[in-house]
């Protein structure tokens, strides 16, 4: 199999419009962050939002969560190289999910946790949480 060979002697240099997407980005988050600063008023604020968020935007900060650039550049290799066997493991997220949505998050909201390592604790004992 061939593989091209990039330039030894070329930088990577970003252009002015990355830099201006760049500056879009970081000027927009820190305003955003400025913005609701204000309404968080407790841990409970901060944590759970005070129980006021939909249950798809959970669900969509669960997946923002464990995906990464590199998952979205690498899976689709993989699933190509391997003749689509690595779609196995794709298929194991979307069960994972699932069970998280059922089984762990309702534990969650009965039981006024902010983190797994409670919900570990209370159910093991406080030296499984470490």
């Amino acid at each position: 199999m061939l593989r091209a060979e990039p330039e030894r002697n070329r930088c990577l240099r970003l252009s002015p419009l990355d830099l201006v997407i760049i500056a879009v980005y970081l000027a927009g988050i820190t305003l955003f962050g400025l913005r609701f600063r204000k309404r968080q008023r407790s841990m409970r604020d901060y944590f759970l939002a005070d129980r006021n968020i939909p249950w798809w935007a959970i669900s969509l900060s669960i997946v923002a969560a464990e995906t990464s650039t590199l998952t979205i550049i690498s899976i689709p290799g993989l699933a190509y190289d391997s003749n689509l066997t690595f779609l196995q493991v794709v298929m194991g997220y979307v069960v994972g999910r699932i069970i998280i949505s059922f089984v762990l998050l309702p534990h969650y909201f009965r039981g006024d946790l902010y983190t797994a390592y409670q919900l570990i604790e209370r159910r093991f004992g406080p030296r499984l949480r470490t």
